[in-house]
């Protein structure tokens, strides 16, 4: 995001974006279309909604360097998982990526990514 004052990209919301710690409890709880249900209504004009912690730029690099498979808010999911995992190896995250993969499309065969 680009701060209004300075012009520079930051990866870090503005502070009065960054949610408190008891709406990073819920987040935690809800699943990835809960999360995209909660944040696509805040977003403007119909733009696609966005994690205030966990935004798109770094998810968009992962994919690029093909780190995930996953899209947006399933990413979201793992991180908070990975968070409370205290996980930091790739290829630990790379096996839990695949699982959950494996259960997004057993749960719906229709969407295979053709």
């Amino acid at each position: 995001m680009i701060g209004a004052a300075t012009g520079v990209w930051s990866a870090m919301p503005p502070s009065s974006e960054i949610p408190s710690s008891a709406d990073m409890v819920i987040d935690q709880a809800l699943d990835a279309e809960q999360l995209q249900e909660k944040y696509d209504v805040l977003a403007a004009d119909g733009e696609w909604g966005e994690h205030p912690v966990f935004r798109m730029p770094p998810w968009r690099a992962e994919v690029a360097c093909q780190k995930t498979l996953l899209g947006y808010w399933a990413w979201v999911v793992a991180q908070f998982e990975r968070a409370d995992d205290g996980e930091s190896e790739p290829e630990v995250r790379a096996d839990a990526e695949k699982e959950e993969v494996t259960e997004l499309e057993a749960a719906d065969p229709g969407n295979q990514g053709s």
